[in-house]
């Protein structure tokens, strides 16, 4: 890491406070793709478990495909040891053997049926908890999680991606850095400057919250980094100076170093001149990579920016190449193998950063993308994620052509959505589905807009809902 030890001296420095005064603290770092967000957190990360910190990280994906609250949701699973293939009684069994050992006896049951609603653990989609409860119930619940894992030890919960959460997710992030009770928990958020389009406010009702912007680096810190790059990827004199990829690379980390993988990997680059854009020296690495290889990188493209060997295999025919190719595309920096995976007995990958993905994905021809989404539809169908990730199942049987199963797909996820009480994702879910289905398919079209119009009134009335879920929770006879 090159040129960031103000940025991680600032966050050190709020770990230490926050250890110290067990004062919770929301720190959203800002940046350009490829600034160095990830870096910088993995680093920081590195100083919170050497101190003896726990860190659990979440990510955000595109499409929707992570759930309403995709990252946080990940979270709590990986606290509780569930596999997003784990039956909905397994699933809810681990997690409410963890929250027995993590919140006082007599507020475990309510905590673990809210978490288990906004995970989507019902039984043949049903909720696990009456459904008077109220959005509030649910995120107090949450915030007494967040609180209970500070109890136990000093923790840091990284939002990776967070400009492509749901909205629902803000809210709970919001909710909780904002009213936490004294406990040494860090919600770390990384996003690039689109979240403040979302969220002009973001952070702002926060009393302990730290905007941290990263700028890209000045030229001085880019030639060295050039030059530490090109002295261990280059055996012999490169092609290019130290001072040539630093000014091409316009103070952009990523953008330096794929430039320098590209002269490492290649006798010369294409038509003699350094690419000038960070697609144009994704594309050209990619082309230089032997053919199964890329192959390989191609078809995770398909999975998306996370992906996993048994989804390659359902892909392509890899026989028993697949482990091999795996390691050769980590070696080459373009993929990272994660330690966890959602799916047991699935190897997880990611790639090193989504700009990678999104050019292997342009490259891939439209017939074999459709044939490569309905690939990774059976897969995901195989290891029972449509009760954990119906929306993205939506998405890749709709790439893959099959519209009806998408649109069926998509109503599930609307659907599991207003239960957890995210009602603008299943408003959102609902018209992507109405998109898909024919309109003279006129009962269907006709149910559907039925369903929308509800959910569009229950967004506009939310707080009225809200005060009536709890209304009527109060007049319910007790045990």
């Amino acid at each position: 890491m090159v040129g960031r030890e103000p940025e991680m001296a600032t966050l050190v420095g709020v770990w230490d406070r926050l250890v110290a005064d067990q004062q919770p603290h929301l720190v959203t770092i800002f940046g350009l793709p490829g600034v160095g967000k990830t870096r910088l957190a993995s680093e920081f990360v590195g100083v919170v478990r050497e101190g003896g910190g726990r860190v659990i990280t979440g990510r955000s994906l595109p499409y929707g495909e992570s759930g309403a609250y995709g990252a946080f949701a990940q979270q709590v699973k990986q606290v509780a040891g569930v596999f997003d293939g784990d039956p909905p009684e397994i699933a809810r069994e681990k997690l409410g053997r963890t929250l027995e050992a993590l919140v006082e006896e007599d507020g475990a049951t309510d905590v673990t049926a809210h978490l288990a609603l906004m995970l989507g653990l019902g039984e043949n989609g049903a909720a696990t908890h009456d459904e008077t409860t109220d959005r509030h119930m649910l995120f107090f619940s949450a915030r007494r999680f967040v609180e209970a894992l500070g109890v136990a030890q000093p923790t840091v919960l990284v939002f990776q991606d967070l400009h492509w959460a749901d909205p629902s997710l803000l809210d709970l992030i919001g909710l909780i850095a904002a009213r936490m009770e004294k406990t040494p928990v860090l919600l770390l958020a990384l996003a690039r400057p689109e979240l403040h389009a979302k969220r002009p406010a973001w952070g702002s009702g926060v009393q302990a919250s730290v905007a941290l912007p990263l700028e890209p680096l000045d030229d001085e810190r880019s030639r060295e980094l050039a030059s530490r790059l090109l002295a261990n990827a280059v055996s012999e004199g490169a092609l290019q100076t130290p001072d040539e990829i630093a000014a091409a690379g316009e103070g952009n980390p990523l953008f330096i170093e794929e430039l320098v993988a590209s002269v490492a990997e290649r006798s010369s680059p294409a038509g003699g001149e350094l690419p000038t854009s960070i697609r144009g020296i994704i594309a050209a690495r990619l082309d230089a990579i032997p053919a199964l290889e890329r192959s390989v990188l191609l078809d995770a493209s398909v999975v998306g920016r996370i992906f996993w060997n048994g989804a390659l295999s359902h892909v392509g025919a890899y026989d028993n190449k697949l482990e091999a190719l795996l390691d050769s595309l980590e070696g080459r920096d373009l993929i990272r193998r994660e330690p966890m995976s959602r799916y047991q007995g699935h190897q997880q990958f990611r790639f090193k950063h989504a700009l990678i993905r999104d050019v292997a994905y342009a490259t891939l021809p439209r017939a074999r993308r459709r044939a490569a989404h309905a690939a990774v539809a059976a897969f995901l169908e195989e290891v029972h994620a449509e009760r954990d990730s119906p929306a993205a199942l939506g998405h890749h049987w709709r790439e893959a052509g099959d519209l009806e199963r998408g649109a069926q797909y998509f109503v599930a996820a609307a659907e599991q959505a207003s239960r957890g009480w995210a009602k603008e994702e299943a408003v959102a879910l609902y018209r992507q589905a109405l998109a898909m289905v024919r309109e003279d398919d006129r009962e269907r079209y006709r149910n559907l807009r039925l369903k929308l119009a509800v959910a569009e009134q229950t967004l506009y009335h939310l707080p009225d809902a809200e005060r009536i879920a709890r209304e009527q929770r109060e007049r319910m006879p007790g045990p």
